[in-house]
């Protein structure tokens, strides 16, 4: 049973993990997204959360629950239909219902071309 009562430090990992200041982006309000991993400003990104087995865009990103945070781009969406990211960021069992959160971001686009 010998043996120090102290123990040796543990040598750190890549402090990039540590200090989320070091990626650029400030370190508050940081999040990463379900569909492409990126990490992004939460300004950049839209909330996503479970209604029964809905799935549905928290636009305030201040419902209660858990959320997941998804960029609002088509490309990050299809991502995490195909890989089954929102179903297990927000914990859901069994088939989940996203066509409200294809229909927002259906929107979004149609908005953003009529600007151009």
């Amino acid at each position: 049973m010998g043996g120090s009562a102290f123990r040796t430090p543990r040598p750190l990992r890549s402090s990039a993990h540590l200090n989320p200041s070091q990626d650029g982006l400030g370190g508050a309000g940081v999040r990463t997204c379900i569909g492409c991993r990126e990490r992004g400003r939460r300004a950049d990104l839209v909330r996503l959360i479970a209604r029964g087995e809905r799935v549905v865009v928290d636009e305030r990103a201040s419902a209660p629950g858990r959320g997941a945070w998804l960029h609002c781009r088509s490309a990050c969406l299809e991502q995490a239909v195909r890989r089954r990211a929102i179903g297990r960021a927000l914990r859901m069992q069994g088939p989940i219902d996203d066509h409200a959160v294809w229909t927002w971001f259906g929107a979004i686009e149609r908005a953003e071309h009529r600007v151009e």
